[in-house]
């Protein structure tokens, strides 16, 4: 997966980007089509009972996996180069994250929808972690996961393999909120289909607004890795509501203190030898 994407990648873009709204409106008419039709229910009770036959250390990681603290380590992670093409997932993601946050919230106060669990009785229903009540409308797993994969296929080039192994991840980020008992099957529909406009509307903030020149910057390097060591600090003592997906949470949280140090280094290390030329070489002895 590469970070520069060829001119190849960037001309496919465009037939992409055209059928996004397609792919929006037929997310969102599912999604009010089980609810309206009352099919949430039966489909839910489909979903969440093959929960069972899988672990539930599965469903916990892929739902921790779908926070958005984990998102933006992950996105970090896979950005740690200092040059400008290096920085534009990040870029993007620092537009998403907001406008993602924006798309995420409002609906569930608008909407005040009850989770599963809050109209099920506990022996109807198998829930891993938490017990969540309210605010349902939409899943936000969903939408961060979503969100992600649509800004890395149009910020990295990838293969066919790895486009089908980024959507089969977000996929099953989504699936694992009806999994673990906390989603409606319309609360991902709906989150998956604002996710998408989430990433089209960072991706065209970013056009018009690109920071990716001053991302490049040793002081905003800087700060990025103070960022990426406070956000993998902050993973390994977060109360993520699943003890079960702990291996991933400390993956997660171990590989934001290394990026966050490493980059660290990359900063102090050239400011320092630029202001004692020559500390790291050694004088030949003859």
């Amino acid at each position: 997966m590469s970070s520069q994407p060829t001119s190849a990648a960037i001309a496919s873009d465009s037939p992409q980007l055209r059928r996004l709204p397609l792919a929006v409106l037929t997310l969102l008419a599912l999604a009010l089509l089980l609810r309206l039709g009352e099919a949430d229910l039966p489909l839910f009770r489909v979903l969440n009972a093959p929960g069972t036959a899988l672990p539930d250390s599965l469903w916990s990681g892929l739902s921790v996996a779908g926070l958005g603290l984990s998102i933006g380590l992950i996105g970090l992670a896979m950005s740690p180069g200092r040059d400008r093409q290096a920085m534009r997932l990040v870029n993007v993601l620092m537009w998403a994250f907001p406008l993602g946050g924006l798309l995420s919230h409002v609906p569930k106060r608008l909407f005040q929808q009850l989770r599963p669990p809050g109209v099920l009785p506990p022996d109807q229903l198998h829930v891993i972690g938490d017990r969540l009540v309210h605010l349902a409308m939409p899943s936000g797993h969903a939408l961060a996961a979503f969100a992600f994969v649509w800004v890395v296929l149009h910020t990295r080039h990838c293969t066919a393999a790895q486009r089908a192994l980024l959507w089969g991840m977000a996929v099953a980020v989504a699936l694992s909120r009806i999994a673990v008992g906390a989603h409606w099957p319309s609360d991902v529909l709906a989150g998956a289909a604002l996710g998408l406009v989430a990433a089209a509307l960072s991706l065209r903030a970013v056009r018009r607004w690109d920071l990716g020149g001053l991302l490049s910057r040793r002081r905003a390097q800087a700060v990025m890795a103070a960022v990426q060591l406070g956000a993998g600090l902050a993973m390994l003592w977060t109360q993520t509501g699943y003890p079960l997906g702990a291996p991933v949470q400390w993956a997660l949280g171990l590989a934001g203190v290394a990026g966050g140090l490493l980059r660290l280094r990359w900063v102090i290390v050239p400011a320092v030898a630029a202001r004692q030329p020559g500390w790291m070489t050694t004088e030949r002895v003859g």
